[in-house]
Formats: C-alpha cells, structure tokens, sequence
C-alpha cells in the first residue's frame, strides 16, 4: 500500500472506515433493541451519533471520490472492504458462538461431543 499515491491510499483507507463503522452501528442497532433501562438506551443512542457522525463524513469523502477520476477505484475499494470486514466478522461470531456453546454445554476445549 505505501507505494500507492496518497489519493488512492486515502481512499483505501476511508473504505476500511466505512466498512467498519457501518458494521460498528448495525450491531449497536441490534444492542439497542436488547436494552430496557433508560439510561442505558440513551448512552447508545450517544455512541450510535457519534458513529453515525463519523459514517457521514466517510461517506460523503467517497462518494465525492466516486464521482471522480478514482470513482471505479473508489467502488472497489468499498466493495473488498466490505467484503473482507463481513468476513472478519463471521469468522468472529463463529468462534464467539463455539466459546459459548463450551461455556453453556459444559463441554472442555477439543472434547468430542458426537
């Protein structure tokens, strides 16, 4: 990446943010539906703000990006970030989902439960 021009370095790294921070607010989304006290609710609704600032700036930077001389460049960056954060984010929900199902099921790390 350090031998990329600064613009397109920039955008690469603005992708990463909006694939991050997009991700970062939906799963703040579903939080928010799982809480019942006020005070909790509305600190998330803070952090959701703050996250949502942020998306909207990133946002805005690419899709100016986009309609640029970069703008296929821009796409496709957004769209391998994406796609590489989504399944960042799967391999970790799988291993979060077998960590819990040891804890939960009483099983020990590399027991057979066949």
């Amino acid at each position: 990446m350090a031998q990329l021009p600064a613009e397109l370095r920039r955008i690469i790294v603005f992708a990463g943010i909006n694939a991050i921070e997009r991700l970062a607010y939906e799963q703040f989304e579903t939080h928010l539906l799982c809480l019942d006290r006020p005070d909790d609710v509305e600190a998330l609704k803070g952090v959701m703000a703050e996250e949502k600032f942020h998306l909207n700036y990133v946002e805005a930077e690419l899709e100016r990006r986009q309609r640029g001389e970069n703008g296929g460049f821009v796409a496709t960056a957004l769209e391998q970030a994406r796609a590489r954060f989504q399944e960042f984010q799967d391999v970790r929900r799988r291993e979060t989902r077998t960590a819990a199902e040891r804890i939960f099921d009483g099983a020990t790390p590399g027991e057979d439960r066949s």
